[in-house]
């Protein structure tokens, strides 16, 4: 059967999850070769081991040639229109060098669609039929004898999971298999000779029960549906059914036999996916939004300095507000690639001893510009012992700093913001206080879900992206702590509650590492990306503290330059035309040793791509956009070999 279809959108990596724990078998196929791009487990257990990602349908499936279902995905992609398959029959390789084997698959073809409607995929999932079917089977070929001489149960159909029943032509039951027996808490005794009902069903679903088993004596023709149902034991599930009719030796509809299978994980599972599909969707919407936000103001500060000139007596105060929209852009990103690193497994804790009290300093110094802007009155309450834990310093710090941001962006200009240190029993405790426009009681339970939003006026204008909570509860329960929210409801404040536990070895007094004074040195620097806008300004502001700059735009001309030229350092770009970045530091270090200071200047900063810096003999590691002063402050410090922070 066929269905206009608008079609669904969803990114695979944020579904992966859902998609691979599903019961039912489901893949991705993206554009018009349609190349298999996910293909979750359930589809492995259906086709056996082969490889599928990255192949076309065709080369995936060769056995399936002329059976009809390439040219029904073509013409799916090609019209947009979504398809239906019930107990469709495919031969199928279950294992390398199997016979292909007869199965019969439930599915449904969905077409993928991009942002401006065009179709860019299938989406198909389904699930394996087979054994109804044999079960449908012997049901048709023992009803007329077994089931009316005798109330024994048919070993095989009691073995059978789905539910497998018969009625007569007044809609009562003749037969049922153990497993539908259990669900009705009933006997068999108890449950021939009844309709839907006499035995207690919901009124409106035994009448559409009752008047779909008269429709199939009828007609002859099988009847396909689902509905929820919670049974005698008030186990709530959603269930497909197919009544089917059974044929005497005269070719008249006897009876109706009856499948169900439970398919309450399939639901929640597609539930899932359209939740998913929606928070993703909003998520986007609000990206767009909240990257606008700080270009904005940035935009109209460059147009106001090209008109000004630059002794303007508002320049400073531009400038600090151009400074505070790129660090809030930074920081968006940032979040966005600790929760990918954490999705995927890739970020490692660097733990030691630390004193959270100067954790918690560390994270108010860093949010001072954000809430000073704000003129929020900031209370930080310490104990006078000091309170220990194992942690990463840097994580810890920017999960207090990402509460206390939060405390300031959702509270009104000049409200207090409480930030307090206790230890109790074997927890450390920090609470972060606000307020602020408060949290629902029914959002409190989703609030550090990836992507949960606030509906709020207040909420909505303030911005976010609605993954800075989930990345908190997701860096504390690294460190073995769990987070909490309290709230008396919109209007009242929050109080996020982050409970640590406490280091128990005995240790001396951290102190701080003990740092080697900058002392400025000029440079002789290589700058090297093939954005030319990059380039100019990063050379101009080199050249402004004092350092001798020379310029390359690709991986050739910078292994050629630094030759020629033989620079204190070369901060090197990694995508770049003729010669990547990481090819070029290679070149560079062969022939200048180590009396070079190679930094890598780049956008990609997962760790895999720190590991590669490293291994093509970079220094430091540094993404976009650069902080000048790490940048001055690398320069100021190193000596041949003696900075490694790549």
């Amino acid at each position: 059967m066929h269905s206009p279809d608008p079609g669904i959108s969803f990114a695979p990596t944020d579904l992966a999850k859902i998609i691979d724990l599903a019961p039912s078998f489901m893949m991705v196929l993206r554009g018009p070769e349609l190349i298999v791009e996910v293909a979750n487990k359930a589809y492995y257990q259906l086709v056996g081991d082969r490889q599928l990602v990255g192949r076309s349908i065709r080369e995936a499936f060769p056995e399936v040639e002329g059976q009809g279902f390439f040219e029904l995905l073509e013409n799916v992609y090609k019209t947009g229109t979504a398809w239906i398959g019930n107990a469709m029959p495919i031969r199928l390789h279950r294992a390398p060098g199997a016979p292909a084997e007869l199965r019969y698959l439930d599915f449904v073809y969905q077409v993928l669609r991009g942002p401006n409607g065009a179709v860019t995929g299938i989406f198909t999932h389904g699930i394996d039929i087979t054994e109804r079917k044999v079960a449908e089977e012997g049901l048709r070929q023992a009803a007329e004898d077994a089931v009316r001489q005798t109330h024994v149960y048919n070993s095989t159909l009691s073995a059978v999971s789905d539910f497998v029943y018969a009625f007569d032509r007044d809609g009562k039951f003749l037969f049922s298999n153990k497993p539908l027996l259990d669900l009705l808490q009933v006997s068999l005794d108890g449950l021939v000779g009844k309709n839907f009902f006499e035995l207690g069903y919901p009124e409106d679903l035994a009448g559409k029960l009752q008047r779909q088993i008269e429709q199939v004596f009828t007609t002859g023709e099988l009847v396909v549906d689902e509905t929820p149902f919670v049974s005698p034991s008030g186990v709530p599930g959603y269930y497909e059914y197919i009544f089917s009719p059974v044929l005497s030796t005269e070719g008249k509809v006897s009876q109706v036999a009856g499948t169900t299978r439970d398919i309450t994980a399939r639901k929640t599972a597609e539930q899932a996916l359209l939740e998913a599909d929606r928070r993703k969707s909003e998520f986007l919407a609000m990206l767009a939004h909240e990257l606008r936000n700080p270009l904005a103001p940035i935009r109209n500060g460059v147009d106001f300095l090209r008109q000004a000139g630059t002794s303007h007596e508002k320049i400073p105060a531009l400038l600090d507000m151009m400074e505070r929209q790129v660090t809030q852009m930074v920081r968006l990103i940032d979040d966005l690639m600790d929760v990918s690193r954490i999705s995927r497994g890739k970020i490692e804790l660097r733990p030691e001893p630390l004193e959270l009290a100067s954790v918690i300093h560390q994270a108010v110094e860093a949010a001072r510009p954000f809430y000073e802007h704000m003129d929020h009155e900031l209370t930080v309450a310490l104990p006078t012992q000091p309170v220990r834990v194992s942690g990463d310093l840097a994580r810890l710090a920017q999960v207090i700093g990402n509460l206390l941001n939060n405390a300031c962006k959702f509270s009104e200009r000049g409200e207090p913001v409480c930030v307090t240190l206790e230890r109790k029993a074997e927890q450390a405790i920090v609470r972060v206080k606000d307020q602020g426009i408060g949290i629902a009681a029914e959002d409190r339970a989703r609030i550090f879900e990836m992507f949960t939003q606030i509906d709020t006026a207040l909420a909505r204008s303030k911005g976010g992206l609605g993954v800075g909570l989930n990345l908190v509860k997701d860096l504390v329960e690294m460190h073995g702590g769990v987070v909490e929210v309290h709230s008396e409801g919109l209007g009242r404040g929050s109080e996020f509650v982050l409970r640590l536990p406490l280091l128990q070895d005995v240790v001396p007094a951290l102190q701080e590492p003990h740092a080697r004074p900058a002392v400025f040195t000029q440079r002789r620097v290589l700058v090297v990306d093939d954005n030319i806008d990059v380039t100019a300004m990063l050379a101009a502001l080199l050249a402004l503290s004092g350092h001798q700059v020379d310029i390359a735009h690709d991986g050739v001309e910078a292994v050629e330059a630094a030759i020629r030229i033989r620079p204190d350092a070369v901060l090197l770009d990694i995508g770049m035309p003729r010669l990547d970045g990481y090819s070029a530091a290679r070149q560079i270090r062969e022939k200048l040793g180590t009396g070079v200071m190679l930094i890598a200047i780049t956008g990609w900063g997962q760790e895999e791509d720190r590991r590669q810096a490293r291994e093509a003999g970079f220094d430091a590691h540094m993404t976009k956009p650069v902080d000048y002063d790490k940048l001055a402050k690398s320069f100021s410090e190193w000596h041949a070999g003696d900075l490694q922070t790549a």
